[in-house]
């Protein structure tokens, strides 16, 4: 996986606080935050009853609609 370095001129916090507010896209870090958060709902289910697939577009929604909640 590459690594990625914020932007000159940012930190790194403020680099991942841009992606978490949706200022800033950062693709391979979503793809981490949504399969990590499925494996956890995975694990979090009873076993087999929905597949990974699934879960990952339900958390793919959740991540979608993050930033239209009140902070």
């Amino acid at each position: 996986m590459p690594i990625v370095q914020a932007p000159i001129g940012f930190s790194s916090r403020e680099y991942w606080e841009a992606v978490w507010s949706g200022a800033a896209r950062d693709a391979v870090a979503e793809t981490t935050i949504i399969t990590t958060a499925a494996a956890a709902l995975m694990s979090l289910r009873k076993h087999g009853a929905t597949s990974f697939d699934v879960i990952c577009e339900e958390v793919t929604i959740l991540w979608d609609v993050r930033v239209k909640r009140p902070s």
